[in-house]
C-alpha cells in the first residue's frame, strides 16, 4: 500500500486539542508493551497507518492478525451500527460453534459441548492459524511487515 497516494494526509491532532485516534492507539499500545493485536479484516488499512506511524515514532512493530468479518447477504458486516441482530445467551453454543466455524476452526466434525467454557477449551487447544480462510478477510492472513507499505 503506498499511504501518500491511496491515504494522503491523515488527522494526529483534532480541531478541539484531542489527539486522533491512530496517533493514540500507536502510542498508547507502545506504552502498554502490546506485541500482538488481532482485529477484523476492515481494520486492514488502519493497520498500515499505525505501521507508519511506529516508524516514524521508532516504536517496534507489534505482530498483526485481521480475522475475516462476518457478513450479511448483501455483504455487509454484521454490527450494531448495521443493525444486526444481537446474540442470545441462551445459544451460546450454537453462536460459538459458528464462529468457530466462520473462522475455519471446525470443519464438519461433531462436536458437542454442554457449555460455553467446554467449548472455548476445546477451541483453544485445537487453534490452527493456518485454517483461518484468507479469502473471507479479503488478503493473506499473516502478520503485516513494511512490505505490506
Amino acid at each position: 500500500m503506498n499511504l501518500a497516494v491511496e491515504v494522503g494526509d491523515f488527522v494526529l491532532k483534532r480541531v478541539d486539542g484531542i489527539y486522533a485516534y491512530h496517533l493514540a492507539v500507536v502510542v498508547d499500545d507502545y506504552l502498554q508493551q502490546v506485541d500482538e493485536i488481532v482485529r477484523g479484516a476492515d481494520l486492514l488499512e488502519n493497520t498500515a497507518l499505525h505501521l507508519y506511524l511506529q516508524d516514524c515514532l521508532g516504536f517496534p512493530h507489534p505482530a498483526y492478525l485481521h480475522l475475516p468479518l462476518v457478513n450479511n447477504a448483501d455483504g455487509v458486516k454484521l454490527s450494531k451500527q448495521t443493525g444486526a441482530t444481537g446474540l442470545r445467551p441462551q445459544q451460546a453454543v450454537q453462536q460459538l460453534i459458528a464462529a468457530l466455524r466462520h473462522l475455519g476452526q471446525l470443519q464438519d466434525e461433531v462436536v458437542e459441548f454442554s457449555t460455553p467454557v467446554e467449548l472455548l477449551q476445546y477451541a483453544v487447544g485445537h487453534w490452527d492459524l493456518a485454517a483461518i480462510p484468507a479469502h473471507n478477510a479479503g488478503f493473506e492472513n499473516q502478520a503485516a511487515g513494511e512490505d505490506s507499505l
